[in-house]
């Protein structure tokens, strides 16, 4: 049998494979894998201006925390000040790329106002330091991004 090719042929052909197309591409993205920085915007959105309070008392506070990277360590190094006051805090290491290897440390330091946390079992990577404290009743916030190697 020979299909004769006309226009309603070429027509109806091209509109199949572009349907076709369209419902692939849809069952693929709708398989993938979205990561979101939170589940609950709403709430966070309410609570911003808790959180630029916090960033803002954090910028005037002169000794602040430093954080570096020793061998398979991070060391968070609260300055004599800092280190004086803290009440309660945690420490959390945020994966911008896979939200599930997230997770939190409480603050607790050594003699000399500095807390290491051992990386050797965590991702290699881009990863964000948020140390979250209290200090006199009030509430801080200090983030810096690290990369472990």
């Amino acid at each position: 049998m020979k299909i004769k090719m006309n226009w309603g042929t070429g027509i109806i052909i091209s509109s199949v494979v572009f349907m076709t197309f369209t419902v692939i591409t849809g069952i693929t993205l709708m398989n993938q894998k979205v990561d979101l920085v939170t589940d609950n915007y709403y709430e966070k959105e309410l609570k911003y201006q808790d959180q630029i309070d916090k960033e803002a008392r954090t910028n005037f506070v002169s000794n602040k925390i430093d954080i570096t990277q020793l061998g398979g360590k991070v060391n968070i190094i609260y300055k004599d000040k800092v280190a004086a006051g803290i009440v309660k805090g945690e420490i959390k290491f945020y994966r911008p790329s896979d939200s599930a290897r997230d997770f939190t440390v409480p603050i607790s330091l050594d003699d000399s106002g500095v807390q290491s946390v051992d990386i050797n079992k965590i991702a290699k990577g881009y990863w964000k330091v948020q140390v979250n404290w209290s200090e006199k009743g009030r509430e801080y916030y200090f983030e810096k991004p690290i990369i472990i190697n």
